[in-house]
């Protein structure tokens, strides 16, 4: 049981990352949109569109 709560822990930790571990700027733009910021600073125009639509 201790182990199986360890390696949930630790794979936790990897998801509640953030967006600030993500070095590709416009997937960092397109993480943090998802998470309330607005699609603008995004420069590729495919993913800032795809951001866009998924925000209506």
């Amino acid at each position: 049981m201790k182990l199986i709560l360890a390696m949930l822990l630790m794979f936790s930790g990897y998801a509640f990352a953030g967006c600030a571990s993500i070095h590709d700027s416009d997937q960092r733009a397109y993480c943090e949109a998802k998470n309330g910021s607005t699609c603008s600073s995004i420069h590729d125009s495919d993913l800032r569109n795809q951001c866009e639509a998924m925000k209506r």
